[in-house]
């Protein structure tokens, strides 16, 4: 039987292809690390490892809005804080206008404690990646409509309204939040209140500190005529009496707020428990996931040193192939 020259090359150009495609894939596994790169590769493994991936993926998710509010309670940490001082200071302020000494100083001290006030309203407009921390769900600037005589966008506001006896000065804090729950997800399961809210912080309508704060001002600033005090007038024993009276008021706000702060930083703790479990949930998972899908370099070396050394055969038998001549298929 003629053996003809098409069917010599036809089994060794398949031969010669299969080995190339051998060792392209596992070039391809050297380069990416990854240990199959198309689903024909091993279409079990890859289900398991695109199951593995969107888990990890929801994860990171979970572990991003912790994180989130982490840094979103270090933030009211901060602020809580900052009010706290201010309003130790105001209270010193205070307790100094009942001395003898500072008698001729009150309209002065008034003044400083209306600086004071100006500060703390200005601290409980502070933000947090753009969002307010003490206007419950509304956040932004755009969720906030002022209505006359308010004229910004913020969830506190120091403004001026008519003067009467029991406030000469006009001065009123106006709060323009709301006291909603901004939840978060922890997982799938579960969620948490973020947001500390400004009636907590704050006492009742999320103003009740700002009044005692202007009923100070107003004591030391305005004589019982509701006129401005001259640095000749000194305080009477009624005067005198409801000094003390706004300062243990100051105070008792302060413990209000420390024990925010405290509860603040027990959930703040608890969060960054919960950070730390899913983050070696994190860890867990993709080493799941390495096990199935990335290569295993010594194992791939070996296999790819095979394939090489296959093909460098095969090119020999084919170089000896192209050589023959007639006188060979004539033996």
């Amino acid at each position: 039987m003629r053996v003809t020259q098409k069917s010599i090359y036809v089994p060794f150009q398949k031969s010669l292809q299969d080995i190339q495609e051998r060792k392209f894939a596992e070039e391809t596994r050297l380069t990416t690390g990854k240990n199959f790169n198309t689903i024909s590769d091993n279409p079990s493994k890859l289900a398991n490892v695109k199951r593995l991936t969107d888990m990890i993926s929801r994860t990171e998710k979970y572990q991003d809005n912790i994180q989130y509010a982490i840094n979103e309670l270090r933030a009211v940490s901060d602020v809580i804080d900052s009010i706290s001082d201010k309003l130790h200071q105001i209270r010193q302020l205070a307790i100094d206008a009942s001395n003898v000494g500072n008698s001729s100083n009150l309209s002065t001290l008034g003044t400083y404690i209306k600086g004071l006030i100006e500060d703390v309203v200005n601290t409980a407009n502070q933000t947090y990646n753009g969002q307010f921390l003490f206007g419950g769900t509304k956040t932004t600037e755009n969720s906030i409509i002022p209505t006359p005589p308010e004229e910004n966008n913020l969830p506190f506001e120091l403004i001026k309204i008519e003067a009467t006896p029991e406030n000469p000065s006009g001065l009123v804090v106006a709060f323009k939040g709301n006291f909603s729950d901004r939840i978060l997800n922890k997982d799938s399961l579960s969620s948490e209140v973020i947001n500390t809210k400004a009636d907590e912080l704050f006492g009742e309508g999320g103003k009740k500190m700002f009044e005692s704060l202007i009923d100070l001002y107003n004591l030391l600033a305005y004589n019982e005529n509701g006129q401005l005090r001259k640095d000749t007038e000194v305080f009477k024993a009624e005067e005198i009496a409801r000094l003390d009276l706004y300062q243990k008021e100051i105070a008792g706000f302060n413990e209000q707020m420390n024990g925010v702060a405290a509860r603040n930083g027990i959930r703040m703790n608890r969060f960054e428990l919960i950070n730390e479990q899913l983050n070696n949930e994190i860890i867990r998972l993709k080493g799941y996931r390495s096990v199935d899908e990335d290569t295993d370099f010594a194992e791939t070396v070996m296999k790819l040193n095979k394939e090489q050394t296959a093909l460098q055969y095969t090119l020999q038998v084919g170089a000896k192939l192209g050589s023959q001549t007639l006188f060979d298929f004539l033996r």
